[in-house]
């Protein structure tokens, strides 16, 4: 028990001053602009120049649509392996793109700045092989004493009903306990960014 708990937690993944791009994500091919949609989620991460791809896209191509960017792939095997960092340019900058099969959490606050109180409103995304296995509009904050100070910031999150924020629930996610608090843990020196 106590080993799946680790490893779960492990998976829950959040990125801190990263976005959920809200558009599909759709890969250009090539030559004849063939657009195809695409099943899975896409996290950038502007800070560090990440982008965390879970989905279910095998063959990398030369340029993938993300949002109104396209991210031109500087090298396009004929596998996209999950695990391995491929480079390309998004905006005239060098992006990292991973792909996993690891979960992404990904929190939106619509460009209101978390604090350490009170708790924001804000919306939770969780996508698991390629689908959105759970959404919910959520309170967040910053916790802990002086892990404020590391450049990556640990959440206090709190599932709530609806937008006031009067009335939480409990959810069971990632197979762990139903509770309606949960808690996203930024190790800031890890080097994918991942935790």
């Amino acid at each position: 028990m106590v080993r799946r708990t680790a490893f779960a937690l492990l998976l829950i993944s959040l990125i801190a001053g990263c976005k959920q791009d809200d558009d599909p994500i759709v890969i250009i091919d090539g030559e004849d602009k063939t657009v195809v949609e695409l099943e899975g989620a896409v996290v950038r991460d502007s800070t560090h120049k990440l982008l965390l791809y879970n989905g279910t896209l095998e063959n990398l191509p030369e340029k993938i649509k993300i949002g109104q960017d396209t991210l031109v792939v500087s090298e396009t095997p004929s596998d996209f392996a999950k695990g391995k960092a491929y480079s390309g340019i998004l905006n005239g900058e060098i992006y990292t793109l991973y792909k996993t099969e690891l979960p992404i959490i990904s929190v939106n606050t619509d460009s209101r700045e978390i604090v350490d109180e009170p708790k924001i409103l804000g919306n939770l995304q969780l996508w698991e092989k390629g689908e959105k296995t759970f959404e919910s509009i959520i309170g967040i904050e910053i916790r802990g004493g002086f892990s404020q100070t590391f450049p990556k910031k640990s959440y206090s999150v709190e599932l709530w009903e609806d937008e006031a924020g009067e009335e939480s629930y409990s959810e069971s996610l990632l197979g762990l306990c139903e509770d309606d608090d949960w808690i996203l843990d930024g190790l800031w020196n890890e080097p994918l960014h991942l935790r």
